[in-house]
């Protein structure tokens, strides 16, 4: 099967850019998102590790 250009032309003109703005909105978005992600499973790691020491506290002396 070989290769078709203008089948790859026809769909490379269908790509819709975004604009500047748009794309650093969406930029910020993700942004937020990775940071509110981080500080959630931060969040999780410290509830864990202080019931972890909780518990080894019981248990191991």
């Amino acid at each position: 099967m070989a290769f078709k250009w203008k089948e790859l032309k026809s769909e490379w003109k269908k790509i819709v850019w975004p604009t500047k703005k748009e794309l650093a909105q969406k930029t910020g978005v993700v942004i937020l998102f990775c940071a509110v992600f981080s500080a959630l499973v931060g969040a999780c790691d410290f509830v864990f590790y202080k019931i972890r020491t909780l518990i080894q506290g019981i248990f191991v002396k």
